[in-house]
């Protein structure tokens, strides 16, 4: 076992890395995905990528960073507090994971897992191997929805309520009124990428996003995330944009990834001035039609569940997020001190103080 902790010798095991992400067919652990996390969001020495191997090739893989919290050290895994994504561990087969674990454990860190699905041979080797040796919880970790492709195209138009297809071609009456619609998904080559990027990054800030602070326009790490992703995605064929332009302007956009045989959306936005015609709805369509048309097998929304994505859609995958505290003095020190912050923040909550 070894631990990386600097982006030059994370660079030397990206073949390992590629290797053992083949076997888990989502881009949300592959080398660009990770890489490009490591890259953005942090500072040198940062990073404490655990690296275990038999003795003759490198056989799992916990990509994990270490950071303060509370006065203690913590672990977690790489990229899952900025852009709150499913995560989970590379592994090549069920000894390899286990082993992992064990070594995990050996830390004595505190550990936060965020969003491991549900029912996963990584979730119930996690329960397995900290159940004895920890104090630990499995907290709730949200849902995303996603799309089974088991037909074609029109079949699964013609399954969605009639109310749902009202509204849709509403929407898209409304849009023609307003001018030439155009809706395109764009494979984008690498020299494109900025400037579709930047159509992104304009789009996306021109409704509430853009008020609060919240869009990528206006958060440096995110932007610079997806930037560097968006590089690494497009030399590899697998990078996506959806527009939707009213009169040769773009007025919604999808920032999204085609990969392992699955369609991936990143981030979705719509110029609030266009909103009557619902743009990000029209254009969310036309990208599921794709995928269906491209003979995928999958349409992955990504993020949290929302009751709009409903409109096509009734399952969802399912996360817990595991928080462990191993019996050793970081451990300890760590479980006491959220303890006492979890409690302060019940009782402001109760006393009204939030």
């Amino acid at each position: 076992m070894r631990i990386i902790n600097n982006l030059a010798e994370l660079q030397t095991v990206r073949g390992d890395w590629k290797k053992l992400a083949q076997r888990h067919g989502t881009p949300l652990l592959d080398w660009e995905w990770m890489s490009a996390c490591a890259e953005a969001f942090y500072q040198p020495n940062q990073l404490f990528v655990i690296i275990h191997d038999d003795g003759t090739e490198v056989n799992a893989i916990v990509p994990l960073f270490r950071h303060e919290d509370n006065g203690v050290q913590k672990l977690e895994i790489i990229g899952t507090p900025s852009l709150g994504e499913p995560a989970g561990l590379l592994y090549r087969d069920h000894g390899a994971l286990t082993a992992l674990l064990h070594n995990l454990l050996k830390q004595g860190l505190p550990i936060s897992l965020r969003r491991i699905e549900e029912g996963s041979e990584s979730l119930t080797a996690i329960e397995k191997v900290f159940q004895y040796h920890s104090l630990h919880s499995l907290r709730e970790g949200g849902a995303s929805p996603w799309i089974d492709i088991n037909s074609d195209w029109e079949t699964f138009e013609s399954r969605l309520s009639g109310k749902r297809r009202s509204d849709m071609r509403r929407a898209r009456r409304r849009a023609d009124k307003m001018g030439r619609v155009d809706i395109r998904v764009h494979a984008v080559n690498p020299a494109d990428v900025d400037n579709l990027l930047a159509e992104v990054f304009r789009v996306e800030a021109a409704n509430w996003k853009g008020r609060n602070g919240s869009s990528l326009l206006h958060r440096e790490d995110l932007a610079r995330f997806y930037t560097i992703y968006s590089h690494k995605a497009a030399q590899n064929g697998t990078l996506r944009v959806g527009t939707l332009s009213i009169d040769d302007t773009v007025v919604a956009v999808l920032l999204g990834l085609e990969e392992a045989g699955r369609f991936w959306v990143f981030k979705i936005g719509y110029d609030e001035k266009y909103a009557r015609s619902s743009p990000g709805i029209l254009l969310m369509h036309r990208c599921i039609e794709y995928a269906f048309k491209q003979k995928l097998t999958s349409f992955e929304f990504l993020g949290w569940d929302a009751r709009w994505m409903h409109v096509w859609t009734d399952k969802v995958r399912r996360f817990k997020s595991p928080l462990i505290y191993p019996f050793s003095g970081h451990g300890l020190l760590g479980f006491a001190r959220d303890s006492v912050g979890y409690l302060k923040n019940k009782l402001m909550v109760h006393n009204g103080e939030q």
